[in-house]
């Protein structure tokens, strides 16, 4: 036999033929039922990327809450205390004291 030719194939009978054709329309069925149940499941992509989301506001929160702040001034024991303001006012709190200053303004003070 060469490689042209077909191979010998006996025809199926009525019965042989009605089975394979029921077992291939009962796989194709089953398989558009699980197609069907498949692509009717919502998508559950939010459940991958909310940890993420979490652990990314748990790291801004972080970040925020523990920035350094800007530089308090320390009042010295020892000597006078100057306060300057710029472009802006400015106030500042010594104690029992609550000063305000004006813009371009500046105090000494004991």
């Amino acid at each position: 036999m060469s490689n042209t030719e077909r191979p010998p194939v006996e025809p199926l009978s009525d019965v042989a033929w009605s089975r394979v054709e029921r077992g291939v329309w009962t796989r194709l069925d089953e398989g558009e039922d699980t197609a069907r149940i498949r692509h009717s499941q919502p998508r559950r992509w939010w459940l991958v990327a909310t940890p993420f989301v979490a652990a990314a506001a748990a790291a801004l929160l972080f970040l925020v809450l523990h920035s350094p702040a800007s530089p308090r001034p320390t009042v010295a024991d020892a000597g006078p205390t100057r306060i300057v303001s710029e472009a802006s006012p400015s106030s500042v709190s010594l104690g029992d004291a609550h000063i305000a200053l004006d813009p371009h303004s500046a105090i000494v003070m004991n």
